[in-house]
């Protein structure tokens, strides 16, 4: 259970240092202009998510054996932007941080912590236009 306080408290610090790039904008304080604009090309759009979930203890089994009680809790941080190149085309890219702590289960080789780490990078074409 400390492991899950703890990766609840480091998600809670991480969220904030991710959206740190919308404090460094020129224009800190957003005016109704600023949400009707639409973006030009070049210019970036940037989206962070932070989600995390808790799944209750549960019956863990291997090779047909039940071992014990297990549960698990995950958080996902990711941040990601889209650079538009003309009213059609964009250029997408993301990173993401999927990880894993479960409740250690003696005889099942399974590691206490997951952690994964994801980059990607994509061209978009906007099949229909935004209505405004």
């Amino acid at each position: 259970m400390q492991k899950n306080i703890r990766n609840i408290a480091l998600t809670c610090c991480a969220a904030p240092l991710l959206s740190v790039s919308a404090i460094a904008q020129e224009n800190a304080i957003a005016t109704p202009g600023d949400f009707q604009r639409t973006p030009q090309p070049a210019e970036p759009l940037w989206q962070v998510n932070a989600n995390s979930g808790c799944v209750a203890g549960g019956t863990a089994k291997f090779d047909g054996a039940r071992l014990a009680d297990s549960d698990a809790f995950n958080y996902r941080l990711q941040a990601g932007t889209q650079i538009l190149l003309n009213d059609d085309w964009f250029l997408g890219l993301g990173l993401l941080s999927d990880n894993f702590s479960l409740a250690q289960v003696s005889g099942a080789p399974i590691p206490a912590d997951i952690h994964t780490l994801r980059f990607n990078a994509g061209l978009g074409f906007t099949l229909s236009p935004v209505a405004h």
